[in-house]
C-alpha cells in the first residue's frame, strides 16, 4: 500500500514540466554534482526515480532543485506559456 502524496505529485509535474526542456535535466544532475558530489549519471538516475514517483527526495534536495529552477529559468515561449 502506498501513501498518498498529493503536494509531492503536484510539485514533481511542475518540476517535470519545468525540466522538460532538452538538457535541463543534465545541467540540474551537474549543479547536484557541484554542490553534493556523486558523479552525473547517478543524479540523472536519481532524478529520474524521483520524477518518475518511484522515490521520494529528502527536504535539502527539493530545495536545491527548486532553487535551481528559479534561478535557472526555462528559455522559450513554450515553457512560460504552460506556467501561466
Amino acid at each position: 500500500m502506498t501513501i498518498p502524496t498529493p503536494l509531492f505529485d503536484a510539485w514533481a509535474a511542475r518540476v517535470r514540466r519545468q525540466l522538460g526542456q532538452h538538457g535541463r535535466k543534465a545541467e540540474l544532475a551537474r549543479h547536484l554534482t557541484a554542490r553534493y558530489g556523486r558523479t552525473e549519471r547517478s543524479w540523472q538516475s536519481y532524478l529520474g526515480a524521483v520524477l518518475g514517483g518511484r522515490r521520494l527526495p529528502n527536504a535539502e534536495i527539493v530545495l536545491a532543485m527548486d532553487a535551481w529552477l528559479v534561478r535557472n529559468p526555462a528559455s522559450g515561449r513554450a515553457e512560460r506559456a504552460r506556467d501561466v
